[in-house]
């Protein structure tokens, strides 16, 4: 599933990206298992962590696509949507996670920044 983390400065022109990776809470993947994902709770949870990544790297948030998934493959091209070592590096590190916990998903986010 995907969730869009919008925000007011769509308006702005996108002036960079990176990824963020992450294990959901509990409480995340418990909905997740059975197919429940309440939306206000997890928007509210995307939004948080997308504003919170922005901050810390001094950037702007613009807009935030994330998705909840066990798809290696999913994984693997959010990750390296902004192609650098570091990037390359936590990939790498939620791809093994989700070898070694089958069945488990991650949160994978592609984050905008505005300019």
């Amino acid at each position: 599933m995907k969730f869009v983390i919008a925000t007011a400065r769509q308006r702005r022109p996108v002036a960079g990206l990176d990824s963020m990776i992450g294990v959901p809470p509990d409480w995340l993947q418990a909905c997740h298992s059975r197919g429940i994902l309440p939306a206000g709770p997890v928007s509210k949870l995307l939004r948080t962590m997308s504003e919170q990544a922005a901050a810390g790297l001094g950037e702007t948030l613009h807009h935030a696509d994330w998705v909840i998934t066990a798809d290696l493959g999913k994984i693997e091209a959010i990750g390296m949507a902004h192609d650098c070592l570091r990037c390359r590096a936590a990939t790498d590190q939620a791809l093994a996670h989700l070898s070694a916990n089958p069945g488990k998903p991650l949160l994978a986010g592609v984050l905008y920044w505005a300019g």
